[in-house]
């Protein structure tokens, strides 16, 4: 009878064991991912400030030359919203729509409010 005890007690500890590794696996993979979608997101905000200070002084030039960048800062960011949680890809993925004209077009309209939004969402 005690060397089932002493079976049932071992199996009961490995269990445990295993379900306390999973769990502490799956919020450590959720902080990495928050952790790299807010640091995209502020990316992108750096670099829609950079655009909103050339358009604002008319230098097309520069602005064109950070557009350019924030191509490359959009795909990251897209990626980062593509491993997030549900409730965090909508807010984002909202934010990342909103920049596609900026992007593509070069269509400065929402930009000082994308800036101002970024910026209260991001603290």
């Amino acid at each position: 009878m005690e060397a089932w005890q002493g079976l049932i007690g071992a199996l009961t500890g490995v269990i445990v064991s295993w379900f306390l590794t999973v769990t502490t696996q799956t919020v450590m993979g959720r902080r990495e991912a928050d952790s790299k979608l807010n640091k995209a997101a502020f990316v992108c905000f750096e670099r829609l400030l950079k655009i909103q200070y050339a358009n604002n002084r008319s230098d097309t030039a520069q602005r064109d030359s950070e557009i350019y960048y924030l191509g490359k800062d959009m795909d990251a960011y897209r990626d980062c919203i593509a491993a997030s949680s549900k409730r965090k890809r909508s807010t984002h993925w909202a934010i990342y729509q909103r920049m596609i004209p900026i992007l593509l077009e070069h269509d400065m309209r929402q930009l000082n409010s994308l800036v101002a939004d970024l910026e209260d969402f991001l603290g």
